[in-house]
């Protein structure tokens, strides 16, 4: 199975909701989060953690716009687009 394929099946196995967000985020997966970065349009992280929980409060000082959530699992890496409304 080519990376592609692995990265496409891992997608299809995590979601984010809301999406437009807000305040917090849940993330829906059956294993384990090792890390959640999320990301700006230019590629600077603006938040981390690496005690991920399902649920999770956003930076107050995040601001309004499109962001990709790098997520971290024990099967690979995936990334997720995120719009953020405040």
């Amino acid at each position: 199975m080519n990376t592609n394929a692995i990265e496409e099946i891992l997608v299809s196995k995590i979601k984010i909701f809301p999406n437009p967000a807000n305040n917090n985020i849940t993330i829906e997966y059956d294993g384990m989060i090792e890390k959640i970065e999320i990301l700006d349009v230019k590629g600077a992280t603006v938040h981390t953690t690496n005690e991920p929980k399902n649920e999770f409060y956003l930076p107050q000082n995040i601001q309004t716009g499109y962001y990709t959530v790098v997520i971290q699992t024990a099967e690979g890496i995936i990334r997720k687009e995120l719009m953020i409304e405040k």
